[in-house]
């Protein structure tokens, strides 16, 4: 053959082989997106899991904390220690998120019990 048939085969053959290069890349390149978005799928999820994770153990640690404030709280009404205006309405905002959170126990009993005997007024 001569090289001008050579060269027509070779310059025919071009578009061809180019398309095939581009289609593996193509192939290639969504393989590798597909990776990355399972990837970003996974990290988000685990996001997730910690923030709620985290959000219980705030919580939780809110509530504990309400619950010491509110005891002494109680213990201080009981024992007639003096408490001014502003700290018995703290007192109520405290015990109203203490149950907001799921805070109902002796507190409440207290609670209560400190409102029948009139130290405590209902529903500030």
């Amino acid at each position: 053959m001569n090289n001008t048939i050579w060269v027509a085969l070779i310059s025919a053959s071009i578009p061809s082989i180019t398309s095939i290069i581009v289609m593996y890349m193509q192939t290639k390149t969504n393989k590798k997106i597909t990776k990355i978005e399972d990837i970003k799928t996974e990290i988000l999820q685990e996001v997730e899991n910690n923030r709620k994770g985290y959000e219980k153990e705030i919580s939780n640690h809110i509530l504990e904390n309400d619950k010491t404030y509110l005891t002494d709280f109680l213990s201080d009404i009981e024992a007639n220690e003096p408490k001014s205006e502003m700290q018995i309405r703290r007192a109520y905002e405290i015990k109203k998120e203490y149950n907001s959170l799921g805070g109902d126990s002796y507190i409440d009993d207290k609670w209560d019990e400190l409102i029948r005997k009139g130290i405590l007024k209902e529903g500030r």
